[in-house]
């Protein structure tokens, strides 16, 4: 819950015991599905928008892959393949695993109802589609273990006017809890960064303005 008055009012639910702070600003980097956006935007009002694919994510601990003699796993490789409908992504995540990312049109109610039947149906789903790719592609998606393995429809939301913050006070949002992008190539993220660096430049350049005016009444 969120309550804006001089300061803000934070109440948060921990373990069923509600907890109370206050703050003079709140920045929601909480990503598309944010919960401080939907304290100050009405979710009629901006709702999610579908963009028509599901992306399914794995991690791949390489130790199953020994006997995979394959550059592409040399621990720096990153690589992406696509067909001009689907795409694979595949990246080196730490040290001992690499992650992929499966990307592909489908209907809403579909990708819906693939992520609600679990990991076990989304490797199912990558694995089919998947079959006659280029090696290692197939081998490293039959060696990700299932709880390794996630997948949802891919939204984004309709660029933001200022209207809608008007009465937001000392509250704002950043990254993809604002923008309209998709969760792809960590542009959330790095939007978020982006807009952090911005917002702290704004308040480091009202707060140095506030200082000179006091100086010079002091003058």
């Amino acid at each position: 819950d969120l309550k804006v008055n001089q300061k803000v009012e934070l109440t948060f639910d921990v373990d069923g015991i509600h907890k109370q702070f206050d703050a003079d600003l709140v920045v929601g980097a909480d990503g598309i599905r944010s919960s401080v956006r939907r304290l100050l935007i009405d979710e009629e009002v901006s709702p999610l928008r579908y963009l028509g694919c599901i992306v399914i994510l794995g991690i791949c601990k390489l130790n199953a892959l020994s006997n995979l003699k394959t550059e592409l796993l040399d621990g720096k490789t990153v690589f992406q393949t696509a067909n001009g409908t689907q795409r694979m992504y595949m990246m080196p995540f730490d040290k001992d695993s690499v992650m992929w990312q499966f990307s592909y049109p489908i209907s809403e109610e579909e990708a819906r109802t693939l992520s609600k039947n679990g990991s076990g149906a989304l490797k199912n789903e990558v694995l089919k589609l998947t079959k006659n790719w280029h090696h290692p592609i197939p081998q490293i998606l039959e060696a990700t273990q299932p709880n390794e393995i996630t997948g949802y429809p891919v939204y984004d939301r309709a660029l933001l006017s200022s209207d809608l913050l008007e009465n937001a006070g000392p509250v704002t949002i950043l990254g993809d809890a604002a923008h309209p992008m998709s969760p792809f190539k960590g542009q959330g993220a790095n939007q978020a960064l982006l807009d952090a660096l911005h917002l702290a430049q704004k308040i480091t350049s009202v707060y140095n303005d506030r200082k000179d005016v006091d100086l010079r009444k002091d003058v």
